[in-house]
This record gives C-alpha cells, structure tokens and sequence, in this order.
C-alpha cells in the first residue's frame, strides 16, 4: 500500500465510516466540517490502561473537542474546551442524572424516576430545569466523575477524539482538570481491583 492510499484510507474512508455513528452519539454537540462530516484526529483500541494517556493528549494539545469511548452497547463521551474538560455524556441508565442524586439521596425514589424519565425523554437540558439549582451543580459535577471514571471500567473499548468546540446547550459547563480526574478514576480502579483480589482469597 502507497503512503497516499494510507493518507486516503485516514483523511477521508475511516472518517467517513465513523461519521455515522458519531452522529447519533454527538449530535450537534460538535460542529461538523461544512455540515458534512466530524474531524477525527485519532482512533483506535481503548482500555483503561489509556485513559490517562488519551486525557493526556488532549491537555496537552488544548484540544476543543470530545472524546468518545464504546463498548458494545455503551458509548461515554468527554467533552474538551482547550484541553480541560467542561462535560461528559453517557447512554448508561446508571449515570444518568436523577439516578446520581438518588444514589446520595438527594432525590426521592419517586423524584428519581421522573427526572431519568426527563432525560431519556428530552434530554439532560430538560431534567436540568427541573431540579434545584444547587441539586443541579452537585449532580453534574458528581455525573462527570463518574462517567470519567467509568473510562477505565471499559476494556475492550475503542476510541475516537473529534476536533471542534463542544456546544452543550443549556447544559452548564464545568472545568475540570483531565489529569484530575483521570487520578481520581485510577484510584477508584485500583481500589476495585484491590478488592476483587481479597474477595476471591
């Protein structure tokens, strides 16, 4: 294979075969190239293992983007505004919002399912409004640990950074150190395996 076939099959059919996909998990979230196609400026196999690199990268770079990690049938996606992290997403029941302020008790059972229903329903914007504004800043704040955390529970995963400034909306916008936080799931890691190694003595 010639280099530009290598550069065709990076620049123009491995976009265009994710594009697809991208569109159904970032939306409008991230512009598109003339409305036509997301810039991806990386892909490939994830693990936890790669967290902190990938975070990394995007520190480093000042990245205005997302980062999309999959396995199987769940899909997380870390937002970038140069290279901190401001956003996260998730198809997971269990990071949704109103099932993080339940798990603290913030919210009742019932309360719960109202606001999961919302989101589902409308989206993260819509289970936003309907929720106090102090409940609203913890559980996001709570949401995005989680969902970066959660990075390094995916180990057969795969990855994709997409270049172009995140727009969440009416979604309020964090500023979260990436190293921070990749720390944080490390250590959230490295305490669950720890306790898998003692369970099973």
């Amino acid at each position: 294979m010639r280099v530009d076939d290598l550069a065709t099959l990076f620049d123009r059919f491995l976009p265009d075969a994710l594009n697809p996909v991208l569109c159904r998990v970032l939306g409008d979230t991230v512009p598109q190239t003339g409305n036509v196609r997301y810039v991806v400026t990386a892909t490939g196999r994830f693990s936890g293992d790669l967290v902190s690199d990938v975070m990394n990268q995007a520190y480093n770079h000042k990245l205005d983007g997302a980062l999309v990690v999959a396995e199987r049938d769940v899909t997380r996606v870390v937002y970038f505004r140069r290279g901190r992290v401001v956003g996260a997403d998730s198809n997971v029941l269990f990071d949704r919002l109103g099932r993080i302020l339940g798990s603290k008790g913030v919210l009742s059972p019932e309360d719960v399912d109202a606001i999961v229903e919302e989101e589902e329903t409308n989206g993260l914007a819509a289970a936003i409004a309907r929720l106090p504004e102090d409940a609203v800043e913890w559980g996001l704040d709570r949401r995005i640990r989680e969902i970066t955390s959660n990075l390094f529970f995916m180990p057969r995963s795969h990855f994709v950074l997409v270049k172009g400034r995140p727009n969440l909306g009416d979604v309020p916008l964090f500023d979260f150190s990436p190293l921070e936080l990749a720390m944080e799931g490390l250590r959230r890691y490295d305490e669950w395996r720890n306790r898998s190694k003692a369970t099973s003595k």
